[in-house]
């Protein structure tokens, strides 16, 4: 999985596996399930309910001791937690450089 983020555009989540990539305008969508519960296309950020969803996410990521990706074609993938709470910051602190269309720390 991968998370870019920069001062000019939007968040972009994506997720390849085998080759097929996932996510933001790829080829198929994705679902993240941190510690059992499953948070559908935290990647979409094109609306608010959407860019809402996406920070929850963060904020689960980043606590999560298990961090599992379902694809839309039946895909999964296991991804590291350890170091997440170090690697990704707080969505309300100054560090927390990723924006949304709905909104920009």
């Amino acid at each position: 999985m991968y998370i870019a983020c920069n001062d000019e555009n939007p968040v972009s989540m994506t997720l390849t596996i085998d080759g097929i990539a996932y996510g933001n305008d790829r080829q198929g969508e994705f679902n993240l399930v941190l510690d059992g519960y499953e948070i559908s296309s935290p990647h979409f950020t094109n609306s608010r309910a959407h860019a809402g969803g996406f920070l929850y996410a963060w904020e689960r990521m980043r606590k999560a001791t298990s961090i599992i990706a379902v694809t839309d074609d039946g895909k999964r993938v296991e991804l590291p937690s350890r170091g997440s709470a170090a690697a990704l910051p707080s969505v309300d602190s100054p560090a927390m450089g990723c924006k949304t269309p709905f909104y920009s720390f």
